[in-house]
């Protein structure tokens, strides 16, 4: 975690010595995400991201993910439901595109996590929980044309343990596997608006 936050912090001072045309006011597209242990375990998802442009440098971005890994999960009557995952960043972006088709950027921002939980004895109810996080990462964007972005991003989010002190919990299973926050690779093509 120190190394990403080392990195995001020299990706920052690099953006704001960026001298690059001034890049499109929106670009908004979908998502494929997989959060966990992407190499064993893969727990896809799909969603939308949109992106506002202030500066060459900095943008205000949202994006909502949607991850469904009960594939074996025996929820009750009601049945399973996906976790939804809401993000609202800060991107600070070091643009390179004009020059080596390319740039990288970091990302941080709060967010919110709904994702189906059960506390208390086995057998409970299981019920919706809102778990607020905060997203940090960073990533880069592909730029074979001046409108289409091609996206790669890592991020790691944390939140507090929805389980501490109680003997019995489901949590998603990513929870599970790192109960303080969990890290989702992505990708996405972006459309570019003026």
């Amino acid at each position: 975690m120190r190394l990403v936050q080392m990195s995001f912090g020299l990706l920052l001072l690099l953006c704001a010595s960026a001298l690059a045309q001034q890049p499109p006011r929106f670009e908004a597209g979908p998502i494929v995400s997989c959060v966990g242990d992407c190499i064993d375990h893969p727990i896809w998802g799909w969603g939308a991201r949109g992106t506002v442009n202030f500066t060459k440098v900095f943008a205000g971005e949202a994006q909502v993910i949607s991850h469904n890994h009960f594939a074996h999960c025996d929820c009750g009557p009601t049945g399973p439901k996906a976790d939804i995952i809401a993000t609202f960043n800060l991107k600070a972006t070091w643009r390179l595109e004009n020059r080596y088709k390319f740039n990288l950027f970091a990302l941080a921002g709060p967010g919110i996590m709904n994702t189906n939980s059960a506390i208390g004895l086995p057998g409970a109810t299981i019920t919706r929980q809102h778990l607020p996080l905060m997203d940090l990462g960073g990533g880069a964007e592909f730029v074979p044309v001046r409108n289409f972005v091609f996206r790669v991003d890592l991020t790691h989010f944390t939140f507090k343990d929805p389980c501490s002190g109680d003997t019995y919990c489901y949590v998603p299973s990513f929870i599970e596997q790192s109960p303080l926050g969990a890290t989702t690779a992505k990708a996405s093509f972006m459309f570019r608006f003026p």
